[in-house]
Order: structure tokens, then C-alpha cells, then sequence
């Protein structure tokens, strides 16, 4: 020993869900007991990362933002409006922040999209959590910080994958390659220290979603190709859902089982999957003070 007290290590956690599965609430309980706690804690996104950035420039800030664009413009390759006019897509992170973000495009229906564009915007994606896991969630993690994922990456690169296989001709699933080279990416080196798999049904989802939102993003559903909104959001979550639970059964995820109850009932079941991992002495979790029947947090695998 140097006589130098150690820094204090953080932790990362990450949760995988469906859209609309109710990750952003149990994101806010969890940082709310953090600081009760008097632990650092911080929210970290891609997209939280890039909007929060401010004019901060530089490395990483600035190549994530060209990124996301650069993943944006590739979903649309080769795509035009459904009248065969051209999309009118942003030339760079200024561009899109102006249009309000990537939901500008919601509702609209695009014809003559390529598999390969969802697909290499994929890989861009890949790329972009690489950068995020080491260069923004690694440090805040040193720092001492309770680092909460609300939604990690491989979620979005799963979709992407559904949307390039949809687009395929003839229609068909993309080589089992693509999906195992993801999955145990996410599943080793971008590996969080503590991972919860959200499980929500997806038609509990939807409502869950349109009443907070009041409408469906565009990478929610299948919607830009013209498939019905409500019908494709079910599938496209359905879908997710199945890998998800493969996923969080290779690799030690918590699952926590989110139910059409009081939000107590689903923080406790939250909690109490919490209590087996690393989490169960800095967060207080010692005590089981709300032994409820309808709580069915469970280890997966």
C-alpha cells in the first residue's frame, strides 16, 4: 500500500427494455435513491450525451454527433417519399437539432428504402456505443458515479437488424452472424456491471406509451414502410422482446417483471432484483420491507 486512500469506483447499469417498457421512471427512482444516498449519480445516453453536450466541442462530444447523423441518413438509403419525391434529410447535427431531432420525420412513409442501409447503420451504431462505454460511462464510472443506461445499445442495433431484414429481397432473416456477432459484443466488452432486463408486455407497453407520448416514434415501428403504426409497433416490441430474454439469460441479467400496478409495486420488484448484485450495500437495499405477492423480480437464467 502507498498510504493513499483508493478512489472510489462507481458503478454502471444498464437496462434493456422495449419502447415503452417504463425504464425512464425506474432510471428517475433509481438516481432519486442514489442521492439519498449521497452517490453521485448520472443519466447517460447517446442522445442525452449529444444534446446535453452544449458547445463544449471536441473529442468525443463532437464525433458522436456525426455519428448519429451519419446513422440517421444510412436508415433512409435509397429511400424517397412515397410520391417519389426526395427525402429531405439533415447534412449535420445542427441541421437535425433545427428540425427538432429524428422524430421530425414522424408519419412520413418511404418507398425504395435498401437493407443496407439499416444495416450499416448498425455498425455505425456499434461504433458510437464503443466511443460512449469508454469515453463518457468508463470515466463517470472512475469518478465514483452511479452511471444509469436507460436504454442500452443493443436494443437499437436489434431493430436495425428487423428493419434490414424486412427490407431484404427476397424477404428473408439476415445470417444468424450479425446477430451473434452483437449480441456477444454487448454481452462481454461493452458489458455493464449491473444489467436489468425490463419485461413488459408489449400491448401493456403501447398504452403505457401513447399515454405518455400520445403518438410512436419513428424507429419504434414499421411504420415509414408503410405498415400500420399500432399492428407493427407490437411486432417490431414482440420481436426485441424475445432476444431480450435470450440475451439477459447468457448473460446474467436481473429480470424484472414491470406489471399494469402502482408504481410501488414495480419499484419494489425493481429493488428487490437489485438486491442480488453488487448494488445491494451502496443503494440500502438490506431490508425486505414490502414482501408483495404481485413482486416478481427474478434472475434470468
Amino acid at each position: 500500500m502507498d498510504g493513499h486512500e483508493a478512489s472510489p469506483v462507481g458503478h454502471h447499469v444498464a437496462l434493456l427494455g422495449i419502447d415503452g417498457a417504463g425504464k425512464s421512471s425506474l432510471v428517475r427512482e433509481l438516481a432519486g435513491l442514489a442521492r439519498e444516498r449521497g452517490i453521485p449519480v448520472q443519466a447517460v445516453s447517446w442522445r442525452g450525451f449529444i444534446e446535453q453536450g452544449g458547445q463544449a466541442g471536441g473529442y468525443p462530444l463532437e464525433e458522436l454527433r456525426r455519428l448519429w447523423v451519419r446513422s440517421f441518413r444510412l436508415y433512409f438509403a435509397g429511400g424517397t417519399k412515397a410520391d417519389g419525391s426526395a427525402l429531405d434529410l439533415p447534412a449535420s447535427y445542427e441541421d437535425l437539432n433545427t428540425r427538432g431531432g429524428t422524430e421530425y420525420l414522424n408519419g412520413l412513409v418511404v418507398t425504395g428504402q435498401v437493407a443496407a442501409g439499416p444495416l450499416a447503420s448498425a455498425w455505425i451504431e456499434l461504433a458510437a456505443n464503443t466511443i460512449l462505454h469508454r469515453e463518457v460511462i468508463g470515466p463517470l464510472r472512475g469518478q465514483g458515479y452511479l452511471v444509469l443506461q436507460e436504454s442500452y445499445g443493443y436494443k437499437h442495433l436489434l431493430k436495425l437488424l428487423s428493419y434490414a431484414e424486412r427490407l431484404s429481397d427476397p424477404p428473408g432473416r439476415l445470417t444468424d452472424y450479425c446477430h451473434e456477432l452483437i449480441r456477444k459484443y454487448f454481452g462481454s466488452y461493452l458489458r455493464p456491471d449491473v444489467g436489468l432486463w425490463v419485461s413488459t408486455p408489449p400491448e401493456l407497453a403501447l398504452r403505457w406509451r401513447l399515454g405518455q407520448a400520445g403518438r410512436l416514434g419513428t424507429f419504434e415501428t414499421y411504420a415509414t414502410m408503410g405498415a400500420d403504426p399500432h399492428e407493427s409497433f407490437l411486432q417490431v416490441q414482440a420481436e426485441s422482446a424475445a432476444r431480450f430474454e435470450e440475451f439477459a439469460a447468457s448473460f446474467g441479467w436481473m429480470k424484472v417483471a414491470m406489471v399494469d400496478a402502482g408504481v410501488d409495486i414495480n419499484r419494489a420488484t425493481a429493488l428487490r432484483a437489485l438486491r442480488a448484485t453488487a448494488l445491494r450495500g451502496p443503494l440500502g437495499l438490506d431490508s425486505d420491507s414490502q414482501d408483495d405477492a404481485h413482486i416478481t423480480a427474478e434472475a434470468s437464467g
